[in-house]
């Protein structure tokens, strides 16, 4: 469905006139009127206040999806977010766990020095409590499970533990 059919749809269904339509957006009734006719089309301020009007999403304004998400109930409408975001978080643990698998991997084929890359997933580590994230004991638990010489393992451990205590003091 087209913005303008939508849009007059919408205004018929509110039981407005275009008159009181535009007096809400405060814009002359001719300017609304050619909106709805498809002859002008409207700012993108006056798209959002439409949207709030309606109680639609502009996605179902401008008719590019059929399903007004406004129309699903709060409790849908925060188990969808809780979804994106668990994939969201899912998705970054996937990376980071691929992230230190390549940095252990490194240590295990001598590609680069323990300290060296001990202190970068320090540095990860550090970057990411930033964010109150803390990925240490992920990232212990990732050396565990991937480092397949114990003396790199207790080493790369060492590391991170003495990062902890450093930054925990500051």
């Amino acid at each position: 469905m087209e913005f303008n059919d939508r849009l007059k749809e919408l205004r018929i269904q509110k039981k407005l006139t275009q008159q009181e339509l535009a007096d809400l957006l405060k814009v002359n009734r001719v300017t609304y009127r050619n909106y709805e006719t498809g002859t002008n089309e409207p700012k993108f301020r006056t798209l959002l206040e439409l949207g709030k009007i309606f109680n639609v999403t502009t996605d179902y304004l401008l008719g590019i999806t059929d399903i007004n998400e406004f129309d699903k109930s709060y409790e849908e409408n925060i188990e969808k977010s809780f979804k994106e975001i668990s994939d969201a978080t899912n998705d970054y643990k996937n990376k980071l766990d691929n992230a230190l698998y390549r940095l252990i991997k490194m240590v295990e084929y001598n590609s680069a020095p323990k300290d060296k890359i001990g202190k970068e997933i320090n540095h990860i580590i550090t970057i990411i409590k930033y964010k109150n994230i803390d990925i240490e004991p992920f990232a212990k638990n990732m050396i565990k499970q991937w480092s397949s010489f114990e003396e790199d393992r207790d080493y790369l451990l060492t590391l991170i533990g003495n990062n902890s205590e450093t930054t925990d003091t500051k």
